[in-house]
């Protein structure tokens, strides 16, 4: 039994029309209510356009007066619900439709920095920021630098000098909360990924690659497997055990002859090995050789993880690690395939996404609450316009950086068809992809079953 009369979520659908949920608990609650919208201490009040019977829920349509200026959206815009038993309730007003408005303005936008001999550009997509800050930190000095602002919904910055192997995090105001995050768009991470790294990518060991995957997918014969637990038995001669390095060694046998590592692979007649996850993850301490975890709660997905680099402080090593490990098993024809984690992130606060255009990469339920389709406490909304670029732009990154010959998507359920197809569409522009996935959800979604990318 409801107790008390509360709105459940509040978001604009436009710059003037906003949908409401409200439970109600007493008939006579409903009878002309009036919803306030309050900003910087204004109050204005919203026409109910319409109201329809949702379950337990009444939907109303309501509009505002006036369209909402970009300075009116900055701001933190509270919707107050009085009824005519003079019961109230309040909430924050949620702007996903207005991001997505800008994020249509960005699709060709490239957000990596770009580093050059004479000067390095930043970038960050965060529309409704108030301002942000570029934040370098050299040995005993952190300099701050104001970004500018484009129309089109990003701030920017170029400062002189190639600054390769710089630290940097960007400090965003959004509706009056101060936040400091890594890049979304990171080459590389510190220990534990507390700062962003800029790297060149032509400071690189390059390397030339004639791998390609068969034109049937079906003639792959794939070996899943995780690269901590394939390196670290004690029993075998890896050097550097339980790193991207020690996937590839070569030459080890046991006591009684039996090939073990990379040449094992062989022997077996994989065409292609599966990774669990090495996209920048959370469960670990990176320069913790104890610590264990398969992988499956994302930070960054733009950046190698840590803890299997060869030495986990430099950010140059999980890079080259990587590289060198995909090299190895391409001279080898041996295809790589990433197990990559899009449908959530290690956690909704604090996340890449949540620090720079809160609310908008995540699926909500009519009742207010995130929607939990992952099971792990969110799920990404890949149908959002940015979050769909990102998720093509990180992947696009892993190819041409990486040389990585495919990917497998966990919970794949959870990631709209319409992103699926455009992903496969993209990439192969790219070169020839590997694309596959689990077609189900960890649990309940409101991601209607339609646009669920499952079983056929």
């Amino acid at each position: 039994m409801v107790i008390n009369m509360k709105l459940m979520l509040c978001e604009l659908t436009d710059f003037k029309t906003i949908r409401a949920t409200v439970q109600y608990d007493d008939e006579n609650d409903k009878n002309n209510p009036v919803f306030v919208a309050r900003l910087e201490k204004k109050d204005t009040v919203c026409e109910i356009i319409n109201q329809t019977l949702k379950d337990d829920l009444i939907e109303y349509t309501l509009a505002l007066p006036f369209d909402l200026s970009l300075q009116a959206l900055r701001q933190k815009i509270d919707i107050l619900l009085i009824t005519a038993t003079k019961k109230a309730s309040s909430l924050r007003l949620k702007k996903t439709a207005i991001i997505d408005h800008f994020a249509e303005k960005v699709q060709e936008i490239d957000f990596f920095p770009k580093v050059g001999k004479k000067q390095t550009c930043f970038k960050l997509f965060s529309p409704l920021a108030k301002w942000v800050k570029l934040k370098f930190f050299h040995e005993s000095e952190i300099q701050e630098i104001k970004m500018d602002y484009d129309e089109r919904g990003f701030w920017y910055s170029c400062v002189e000098g190639d600054l390769h192997l710089q630290e940097y995090t960007f400090v965003v105001n959004v509706e009056g909360k101060i936040r400091e995050t890594i890049d979304p768009f990171s080459y590389s991470l510190t220990l534990n990924s507390e700062r962003s790294v800029v790297i060149r990518k032509q400071r690189l060991k390059s390397f030339k690659d004639d791998f390609k995957n068969p034109e049937n997918p079906c003639d792959c014969v794939l070996y899943e497997t995780h690269i901590r637990d394939f390196t670290s038995d004690p029993a075998v001669g890896f050097e550097q055990r339980a790193t991207y390095q020690a996937f590839v060694r070569q030459g080890i046998t046991l006591n009684d002859g039996l090939t073990v590592g990379l040449d094992h692979l062989k022997e077996l007649g994989a065409t292609h090995v599966h990774i669990l996850p090495i996209q920048d993850f959370k469960s670990v301490i990176d320069d913790h050789p104890a610590d264990y975890n398969w992988g499956y709660d994302p930070i960054c997905y733009t950046v190698p993880e840590g803890s299997y680099a060869t030495n986990p402080a430099d950010p140059l090593s999980r890079i080259n690690d990587v590289r060198e490990m995909v090299n190895t098993l391409h001279k080898n024809s041996i295809g790589l395939i990433l197990d990559v984690v899009y449908n959530h992130t290690y956690k909704a606060e604090g996340s890449i996404f949540n620090n720079i255009i809160p609310d908008y990469a995540y699926r909500w339920s009519d009742y207010g609450d995130l929607s939990n389709g992952s099971g792990c406490g969110n799920e990404i909304a890949t149908e959002r316009l940015f979050i769909r670029k990102y998720i093509i732009d990180s992947l696009r990154h892993w190819i041409k950086w990486y040389h990585v010959d495919g990917f497998r998507f966990d919970l794949m359920g959870l990631m709209d068809t319409d992103t699926m197809f455009i992903i496969e569409e993209e990439l192969n522009k790219e070169k020839h992809i590997i694309l596959y996935g689990e077609p189900w959800t960890g649990g309940l979604s409101v991601l209607p079953d339609d646009k669920r990318s499952t079983k056929g």
